[in-house]
């Protein structure tokens, strides 16, 4: 076997796919394929592949899906799939492929955006300074947060969707006479808004 090139070397020590090494008996064209399929997983999906185990028999391959701007979220059968498409036979020598994967699970939070957070607090009657003082918030980023000027993190995200939802009921119950009316908590009291 002739001595791996400098830039396959390159290629599997700053791969994409984590312990690429583990796969050294492909060619360089081989893995210089897989990378660029990776790389485009990770761009718009935000797909990541680790090679966990190769032997004579198998190679088992654990992919995952974190969050994506693009929110195309796959399930784990197609996540087995784009595995399944990027290692083809060619690339697995006569070994089966065994496929892990963890698929991304949006969470509550994720639906918090500056609106949401304006309509919650329009829908009970919150001013800024109730905002403020309920969530511990100094107004300066409070503002910066309301006009989209700083980012809302995922623990900010959490934090403003738990604290208003625990301020807002948001079920609908039908009245006596099929009115339909939501249920706000205000401090001890509840307040009925009617639709």
């Amino acid at each position: 076997m002739k001595a791996p090139s400098l830039t396959l070397k390159k290629m599997v020590n700053e791969s994409t796919i984590q312990n690429l090494k583990r796969l050294q008996y492909l060619s360089e064209d081989q893995l210089a394929k897989l990378e660029r399929t990776a790389i485009a997983h990770k761009r718009y999906s935000n797909i990541r592949f680790n090679i966990v185990f190769v032997d004579k028999k198998e190679v088992v391959v654990e992919v995952s899906q974190g969050r994506s701007l693009s929110e195309n979220y796959a399930d784990a059968e197609g996540l087995v799939r784009l595995t399944k498409e990027m290692i083809d036979n060619s690339m697995l020598s006569g070994r089966a492929l065994r496929v892990g994967t963890k698929i991304y699970i949006k969470t509550d939070s994720d639906i918090v955006t500056t609106s949401w957070i304006k309509n919650k607090m329009s829908k009970v009657g919150m001013r800024a300074v109730d905002v403020e003082q309920y969530m511990s918030i100094d107004k300066s980023t409070l503002s910066l947060y309301l006009n989209g000027r700083r980012e809302l993190t995922r623990k900010v995200k959490s934090d403003f969707f738990h604290r208003l939802r625990a301020l807002i009921l948001d079920d609908v119950y039908i009245g006596k006479e099929g009115s339909v009316y939501s249920v706000y908590r205000n401090g001890n009291s509840l307040q009925l808004s009617f639709v």
